[in-house]
């Protein structure tokens, strides 16, 4: 049985939400998925479609039946995390071909980082660029000619807002790719000891430079468990990501696979029309990633954008009311397990996690009150029993007293 807390709090989501939700719901009945969207252009607007395709993609487009996914990418190659885009289009199409599937890149959008900007005047367009980026997706995707989104986008705001801008179009499948967290380098808590160094005039600038770079030194997200990591566990735990796809390192075969797998899956919801993006975002999907967020204490900027990202999907106030939810996450039992949730937010790198093999809905119940999240209804299929866990899932181990996945 579900923890009552959990159930309480998203039904008063629910039924504050009522009329919303169904309005948002009725924008389903205006797209016909029985067809690929492109044959209710005119001819001449299918023919701008495709005229940049190759001769094989242009074909399936003009004349077959091959579904059409549309691809909104962050790739930037100043950022380390959104650098490893630059490859994936590539990628993404010869996938798609593999499943008889057409991808596109629809359009791009903005990527800043607060990492960059903090302390300068740049720093004030950190939140409204994620309105820019939901702007820019929608226009992406306002071309009516595609039958999926693939999007592509993996830190602060970016994922906030392309999933809203995104879901103006409740009709389509979409999963997110991500890029993957790039491997540890300099420990946090020796960064932090060379900045102290400085900040007692102990060590210059140079020294402190060669520390940072020490530790943000390769493409990837950030070593640590913030806001970007937050993003990935959080569109796991909403059914958005392919299981397990979350925190693989950019530039290994495993990586490219999952990134194969999901435009797979992608083209298979496509060509059946099923699951489309207003079905997998609901209200049990927002409670899902506020308790996933609490539990791995993620970060908590997304209590502003989780709220925004429910209105997007028709589901409106989640914040009134809701304050009892993280009660049961952080309930002692769950201090017991070897979960990232026992320590503090930003802790550990996630390149250190050794995540369950078992999907996204492996989380710590809080006996004897029951499982403390939703049974997803995810991109990728059922990925848990009403229980929480899969068949023959491993129990959960206690933690033991020093980390066996890092360094000393």
């Amino acid at each position: 049985m579900l923890n009552p807390t959990i159930e309480q709090v998203t039904q008063r989501i629910r039924e504050r939400s009522a009329k919303r939700r169904q309005r948002y719901l009725d924008l389903l009945g205006s797209h016909d998925v029985t067809r690929p969207a492109r044959v209710r252009l005119a001819e001449a607007n299918q023919a701008h479609t495709s005229a940049g395709c190759p001769a094989h993609d242009k074909a399936m487009l003009l004349g077959g039946g091959w579904p059409s996914i549309g691809i909104v990418t962050a790739y930037n190659d100043m950022l380390s995390a959104h650098a490893p885009y630059e490859r994936f289009p590539a990628i993404i199409k010869d996938a798609a071909r593999e499943v008889n599937a057409v991808a596109q890149v629809a359009g791009g959008v903005p990527a800043m980082c607060d990492g960059v900007t903090q302390g300068f005047e740049g720093m004030e367009l950190s939140l409204f660029s994620r309105d820019v980026i939901a702007l820019s997706t929608a226009v992406s995707l306002s071309h009516a000619t595609f039958d999926s989104a693939l999007l592509l986008g993996i830190c602060d705001k970016i994922v906030p807002g392309l999933l809203i801008g995104a879901l103006r179009f409740p009709w389509l499948p979409a999963i997110f790719v991500p890029g993957g967290p790039m491997p540890s380098g300099l420990p946090n808590k020796e960064k932090a000891a060379r900045r102290q160094l400085f900040a007692e005039g102990k060590i210059g600038r140079a020294e402190l430079l060669q520390a940072e770079a020490e530790s943000y030194h390769a493409q990837g997200t950030c070593t640590f468990y913030g806001t970007a990591n937050s993003n990935q566990m959080m569109m796991e735990l909403m059914g958005l990501h392919i299981p397990n796809a979350a925190f693989i390192n950019p530039g290994t075969p495993l990586r490219q696979a999952l990134t194969r797998a999901a435009v797979h899956r992608l083209a298979e919801l496509a060509q059946a029309g099923d699951r489309p993006l207003a079905e997998v975002v609901d209200e049990k999907a927002i409670v899902n990633a506020m308790v996933g967020l609490v539990t791995t204490g993620g970060s908590t900027n997304h209590f502003i954008h989780l709220p925004a990202i429910a209105r997007a999907a028709g589901s409106g106030g989640t914040t009134r009311g809701s304050t009892a939810a993280p009660a049961t996450p952080a309930s002692p039992s769950s201090r017991d397990r070897h979960w990232p949730g026992s320590r503090p937010a930003g802790s550990w790198p996630p390149s250190w996690w050794r995540r369950p093999a078992c999907g996204p809905a492996r989380w710590p119940a809080s006996a004897p009150s029951g499982p403390s999240s939703w049974r997803p209804t995810s991109c990728a299929g059922p990925t848990a029993t009403p229980t929480g866990r899969r068949p023959g899932a491993r129990p959960w181990r206690t933690r033991p007293s020093r980390s066996t996945a890092c360094p000393s």
